[in-house]
């Protein structure tokens, strides 16, 4: 976690500007920030995406390298076996929705005007973010409005976590009420209508070394549309290619960019989480909690290691944060809190994390506030569908398996095929214009060089054979080298 990424002020003064340990400016704008200072700051976040399992950095889901799962289930033809009808999907919206009309940031207002077991939008503006142009390691500033604003959210609990959940909830209804009056276009109308995010958090206590990443948990699902002023934005942009803002452009690439590579496609590692207490004085938390809450609180953490993503062209944008894969303080944390969240108020927002000129400002790309809501609320996943999903995994998996050997036969093939025979010494090369001339086997347009030993061993050859037909097939051959 970056140091000088500090907590969001909680007495309503919010702070603008962080300072830095270093006021140096980026000497070079139009590159990367690549000062000491931000890569110590990238580092640091780095590290609360870092996944430890017997001691091992680990990557993806249940143990398994990301692009292990984003293989098993982009498959078309799985896919449409198990794909289901709208009517038999689960429909959206189980949590109740107050939308709050005086946002505050005072910890003892928003405590006395709270309406508990109910979730709201939260003002975007009251999450510092990276500042631009220009930016200096450390300098935040207010967001801009949301990119997207959130319409419904679920919570559920599982015997196992379920990736791109998704599947089994009815979003096609929300495609038509939400859909942009531009028809979707990767380069004039680029954003999906909807995001969609889900939560997997663990229900078993958390190990040091050798533990599980998949059991009995709980899955908040956040959906959320396109806010009007970013339609209008992409309106503009459609009819008049008016230039994108940063942000909306930073977000149009990291979608459409190789989510599966997470080696490579360093733009796919920039997502960004931020998490906030809004009334730690007034919850339940035990000592420990209260601790990590006071160290950590706001500050915002890269989810590498532990998201996947989705990507329907014109429907929606998908994103699984897996916590059964977080480090295990990380981990720890959760387990504190888990039973008293029911009296915490808090915020979540995620943003895309912007590093050059032209990507900057950040931009909060959506945010809600829960209050007082407790895991027993969350209802029990039907059974039907986690029977259905674990015989769709285990068919994926048996195909991803079978591709791969598939893939390990061919490249041995090929290695076989790419190995040239040895190349011939110009003595053996010799031998054998004497073996093939004896057997006349020698083509007859050709005219072997012969050096002046090998032409007095042809004649003294032939003399042979003319004295005694015997000595045929006796001597130069190429059984003499195996």
């Amino acid at each position: 976690m970056s140091q000088t990424e500090q907590p969001q002020q909680q007495n309503g003064k919010h702070e603008n500007i962080e300072k830095s340990s270093s006021n140096k400016p980026d000497i070079d704008n139009n590159n990367n920030n690549n000062n000491n200072e931000e890569k110590k700051e990238e580092k640091k976040e780095e590290l609360n995406g870092k996944i430890m399992k017997n001691g091992h950095q680990m990557n993806g889901i249940n143990g398994m390298n990301g692009s292990y799962v984003d293989d098993c289930i982009d498959d078309e033809e799985i896919t449409k076996m198990f794909k289901l009808d709208p009517s038999e999907k689960l429909e959206a919206g189980m949590l109740h929705h107050h939308e709050i009309e005086n946002f505050s940031m005072d910890e003892e207002k928003l405590e006395a005007g709270c309406h508990p077991v109910s979730w709201s939008n939260c003002d975007a503006t009251s999450f510092d973010v990276r500042r631009g142009p220009n930016y200096v390691s450390g300098q935040k500033a207010p967001s801009k409005k949301a990119l997207y604003t959130v319409f419904h959210m679920d919570a559920y609990k599982l015997p196992s976590k379920i990736n791109k959940i998704t599947r089994y909830i009815n979003v096609d209804k929300y495609l038509e009420k939400y859909k942009n009056n531009t028809p979707y276009d990767k380069d004039k109308n680029p954003l999906p209508p909807l995001f969609i995010l889900n939560v997997m958090v663990p229900d078993y206590p958390p190990e040091l070394m050798g533990g599980k990443d998949d059991g009995e948990g709980y899955q908040i699902i956040m959906y959320a549309h396109l806010s009007q002023e970013t339609q209008e934005q992409l309106n503009k942009h459609s009819k008049d290619n008016t230039k994108l803002t940063p942000a909306v452009d930073l977000l149009k690439r990291f979608i459409h960019s190789d989510l599966k590579d997470r080696e490579n496609n360093e733009l796919r590692n920039r997502f960004k989480c931020i998490a906030r207490i809004m009334n730690p004085s007034h919850t339940d938390f035990g000592f420990l909690a209260n601790r990590l809450v006071r160290r950590y609180n706001g500050r915002p953490f890269l989810a590498r290691t532990s998201s996947t993503f989705y990507h329907e062209p014109g429907k929606y944008f998908a994103t699984d944060i897996d916590a059964h894969v977080f480090g295990y303080p990380a981990r720890q944390g959760l387990s504190y809190v888990k039973g008293t969240i029911q009296t915490a108020i808090y915020d979540v927002g995620v943003v895309i994390e912007g590093k050059t000129n032209d990507e900057l400002p950040e931009q909060i790309l959506a945010c809600c506030r829960i209050s007082k809501m407790g895991v027993d609320l969350c209802k029990e996943f039907p059974s039907k569908f986690i029977k259905l999903y674990k015989k769709e995994m285990k068919m994926r998996k048996d195909r991803h398996k079978k591709k791969l050997q598939q893939q390990q036969e061919q490249q041995e093939q090929q290695q076989h095929n790419d190995i040239e025979p040895p190349q011939k010494s110009k003595t053996q090369q010799n031998l054998h214009n004497v073996n093939g001339k004896r057997n006349g086997s020698i083509d007859k347009g050709s005219k072997p060089s012969k050096s002046k030993s090998t032409s007095n061993l042809l004649d003294s050859n032939r003399d042979n054979n003319n004295d005694n037909n015997t000595q045929q097939g006796s001597g130069w051959g190429w059984g003499m080298f195996g």
